[in-house]
């Protein structure tokens, strides 16, 4: 996590992907065990995935991150050209 302290990061191996994944039904329990019985023989196929997945995640961070750093510069910057009304 950026710009806080991280106390644990759950996806740090090949296992712990693959057991998110089915945790949160982004695979099936076919698709399970199916990578599960062959990553063991593509050697480096679950340290793979499991960096290219920590890579999404830091980029997706980078985007969401820009775009809510914008999102507050347009909101300061609408909120300072603001001209009160007179009433009168």
């Amino acid at each position: 996590m950026r710009g806080g302290a991280v106390e644990h990061d759950y996806l740090t191996s090949p296992g712990q992907l693959l057991a998110w994944s089915r945790r949160i039904e982004l695979i099936d329990l076919r698709d399970y065990s199916a990578i599960e019985g062959t990553w063991p023989v593509l050697a480096g196929a679950g340290r793979e995935g499991a960096r290219a997945t920590l890579e999404i995640r830091e980029a997706t961070y980078d985007v969401l991150a820009a775009r809510a750093s914008v999102s507050r510069l347009r909101r300061t910057a609408s909120s300072a050209v603001r001209v009160p009304r007179s009433s009168g």
